[in-house]
This record gives structure tokens, sequence and C-alpha cells, in this order.
């Protein structure tokens, strides 16, 4: 939906490998429920905001919070934006990939306000997510592709967000998730659309590092970074860059539970709260914290 029309696909091939027809109308009402909590609970205005902010180098509205977010998260933020001013083909790039994270924490928000809040829609939502879930690639298909460490953290942080999966593995980017957890919780229940709009940026600069190890590998400039922009990198390699980040964006879009397109309608019916922006503090997490997630 772009926050005035439904699209759903009957296509969809887990909606066609359902047999029976009652269940097929169960699948297609859930995804309508599910879309509907996007137009009734999301909020399109802002989104429509940040697209045309960012293409001016603005990342809206974090720029609004900067001061209150961590040293880390900041270093962070302020490496993107450079980023973003010295590259028109990246900066692009990220706006892309960080929608696509957006429609996954969005995703998150809408279908715990839907069971929540739409008791109508409540079994028939709750039935896809467990049949999606059911679809879901296994730990061990994942360790077993060539996907990268960019790649598998999406994916992981969809799972958890959208399908409460988190795999019950000692592993770095499942750790990550369980320290980030505190925060994509918070963001289910945060109904005030530019604090949550917030979080949903602060968790894409504390993912940063994942796509800094993917793209960017030339050796370190004076200030410490990883990335080669400007002069020190060529037009050749900049498009590479773009393009990494580009099938990332894609790969993430072809995992996620629905796809809300760019064109969106720019008016907005959530109602205005006082939100508080809250620092959420994310230590890593201990064995106990894990096998309470799990």
């Amino acid at each position: 939906t772009n926050g005035n029309i439904i699209k759903i696909n009957y296509n969809y091939y887990q909606i066609q490998e359902l047999k029976e027809k009652t269940l097929q109308f169960k699948y297609m009402r859930g995804f309508n429920g599910h879309e509907l909590g996007h137009v009734l609970f999301d909020d399109f205005a802002i989104l429509k905001k940040i697209q045309d902010l960012w293409r001016n180098g603005i990342i809206y509205p974090l720029s609004k919070y900067e001061s209150k977010i961590s040293e880390e998260q900041k270093m962070c933020y302020d490496e993107i934006l450079s980023v973003m001013k010295e590259n028109e083909n990246i900066k692009t790039a990220l706006l892309k990939l960080y929608l696509e994270l957006d429609n996954i924490l969005a995703d998150s928000f809408v279908n715990y306000q839907v069971i929540k809040r739409l008791p109508t829609y409540k079994d028939d939502l709750t039935y896809i997510l467990r049949y999606m879930r059911k679809k879901l690639n296994s730990y061990d298909e994942l360790e077993q592709s060539k996907l990268t460490k960019a790649q598998k953290i999406f994916i992981y942080i969809h799972d958890y967000s959208v399908f409460d999966l988190l795999f019950d593995v000692d592993d770095e980017l499942v750790n990550e998730v369980v320290r980030l957890a505190p925060l994509l919780e918070k963001i289910k229940v945060e109904t005030d659309s530019e604090i949550r709009t917030v979080y949903y940026q602060i968790i894409f600069c504390e993912l940063w590092k994942y796509q800094n190890e993917q793209n960017y590998s030339s050796p370190e400039n004076e200030n410490g970074s990883t990335f080669s922009i400007g002069n020190q990198c060529s037009s050749e390699n900049e498009m590479e860059d773009a393009n990494e980040l580009n099938a990332l964006a894609q790969m993430i879009a072809n995992a996620s539970m629905s796809k809300r397109p760019q064109n969106v309608f720019s008016t907005s019916v959530m109602q205005k709260t006082d939100g508080i922006f809250e620092n959420i503090s994310l230590a890593e997490g201990s064995d106990g914290e894990r096998q309470q997630i799990i």
C-alpha cells in the first residue's frame, strides 16, 4: 500500500500453494489486515519527507536527535552523511537500502498494532505469520549460502522483528540481534511516528559496520575510516559500491513480508502525540538474556 490504495497479489506463490479456497481467503484477509494496518497506524507523510530530505543530504528525523544518540551511533551517523555528501550514486543506493530496513521495522510495528487493536484481522494475520515463518530459511541453510554478513544481519533482523524467530546458536550476528532486541521490541509499541522513525534510523547506524565490511574495502584514510570516497575512489569503484548496496536492498525486498512503493500517499491519518525520545541502552546480551529472548 502507498497509504491510500491496497493491492494484494493473489498469484503470490504462498497463496496459490494453498489448495483450499478457505485457506486462500484467510491468507488474503490476513494480508489485507496487515496492509490496512499500514494505512491506519503507519505514517506515510514522514516516509515521503524522509525521501525528499535524504536527496538533499539530510537524514530526517534523526538529524533532530543527533545530540541524544550514543557516541558510537553518532560516529556511524556522521560517516553515512559523509558518504552521502561525496557520492551521489551511493547516496541514492543508501536511501533504497534504508527504505527496505524501514519497511521491515514498519511491518513489525504494524503486525503488533493490528493483532493488538484490530480483532477482526487478528486470527487471519496470526495465521499467515505462522505460515510464512515455516517458509523461512534455517540457520544451517543460511550458513551454507554465500551470503555476506550484511545480507545475513538484515535477514536475522527481519526474522526476529516480523516473525519472532531467533536461532539458538552462539553466532556473532545472532548475538547482534540479541543486543539490538530492546530497541527492536520498543519499536513495536512506540506509536509516535517521528520517535519510532528515529529508532529505525538508529538501527541503520548500528548496522553500518556490516555494510562497511561489504563495501569500501580500501585502506584506512587519515581519519581512520574504512571508506574511500571522493578523489580517492574511482568512478568505477563508486558504481560498484552503489551496485552492491542496491543488490543488498533488493535481496531484503525479496525476503520481506510485504513491499511499500516509493511513491507514497503524502497525507497521514496518524495523530501526532508528544513522544519522548529515550536513548535505549544497547549492551552486549548475556546468555540469560539470549535464552529469555529465544
